[in-house]
């Protein structure tokens, strides 16, 4: 014995207990359903402000001037001025979070009827006709 080294028996790997191979399972599991929950709540949010808005106005009047929401991130307020009747103008959005809105107006001196239509995903939800040479079509509330 003197001067021998004893070598250890080789050790079997530790096996993981039926517990903690059920816990990591289950966690994975988990994991998954989590993740496809969050992209699936993400695609909804994206098709839920996704739509597409369509402006139109038409009349009597020579020349108008139009305010409209356009279809930036902003929403900013635009304007064409002079503009022949029927006007029309169009876009697919996914940032539109706010009402769409469409205001005409006869430049001064002319008169006559005045019609605007707001359509949603090609569905008409507004809709007005004025003689008096102003004219406004807004979006109802979601």
């Amino acid at each position: 014995m003197f001067g021998m080294t004893v070598v250890p028996p080789p050790q079997r790997p530790r096996r993981l207990s039926r517990v903690a191979l059920i816990v990591i399972i289950g966690f994975g599991v988990l994991s998954l359903l989590v993740v496809v929950g969050i992209v699936g709540l993400l695609v909804w949010l994206n098709h839920r402000f996704e739509r597409n808005v369509a402006y139109e106005v038409s009349g009597t009047v020579q020349s108008v001037t139009i305010n409209y929401r356009s279809d930036d991130q902003d929403q900013t307020e635009r304007r064409v001025e002079n503009v022949s009747l029927p006007w029309a103008a169009g876009f697919h959005t996914k940032f539109m979070t706010a009402n769409a809105r469409v205001i005409a107006a006869a430049n001064a001196g002319d008169q006559g009827t005045l019609t605007c239509t707001l359509k949603i995903d090609g569905q008409v939800v507004a809709t007005q006709t004025s003689k008096d040479g102003a004219v406004v079509c807004v979006e109802p509330d979601r």
